[in-house]
């Protein structure tokens, strides 16, 4: 199944193998795991196995994290996409969950907001989901303001081992009016 999401500057596709250095760079990157619940890979192996399972996931779901891609360049900036969990962070059930990470050299340029408005249109629109959730540590003051600047609202606070974090969600409905 070939997928592919365009945006002005980025190509959102499926992972591939040969995305495994530009992956790890990302991955191993202790500042963007800063805010999120896994450490960083901490060698390629590690991550080699991380996108096999990716790219097998890629080939069985409609949705998933998948590679961001910079038009200009070709390199693989950033993860970004949705995931289905039957049990998931503070014990929610059955929720699709947004999630995305970028290469910290390419921080503060716009690249996060531009692929999840892409990835929120995908699912809205052709996988007909009706809401999704994010999640993020209170003191993620990025990740929040992008999320409330797409259109999230707060949906409630919870503790993640001991860190304050908060929950965001944003209806189908919701999103199609904003457009």
């Amino acid at each position: 199944m070939s997928f592919r999401l365009e945006t002005e500057r980025l190509i959102i596709r499926h992972f591939r193998l040969e995305d495994l250095d530009e992956l790890y760079d990302i991955e191993s990157d202790p500042k963007v795991h800063e805010f999120i619940e896994q450490n960083p890979i901490l060698s390629k192996d590690e991550m080699h196995l991380v996108l096999e399972r990716n790219i097998k996931e890629n080939r069985i779901y409609e949705w998933g994290r998948w590679a961001v891609v910079s038009k200009e360049t070709g390199i693989l900036i950033g993860v970004a996409g949705i995931v289905y969990h039957k049990v998931g962070y503070d014990n929610r059930k059955n929720y699709y969950n947004l999630g995305y990470r970028f290469n910290s050299r390419y921080w503060g340029q716009g690249f996060a907001s531009e692929a999840v408005k892409c990835i929120l249109g995908y699912a809205f629109m052709e996988l007909q989901i009706s809401e999704i959730m994010a999640t993020t540590m209170i003191e993620n003051v990025q990740s929040i303001s992008i999320l409330k600047n797409i259109g999230f609202k707060e949906d409630s606070l919870y503790d993640w081992q001991g860190k304050p974090s908060i929950w965001f969600i944003i209806k189908r409905t919701d999103f199609i009016l904003s457009l």
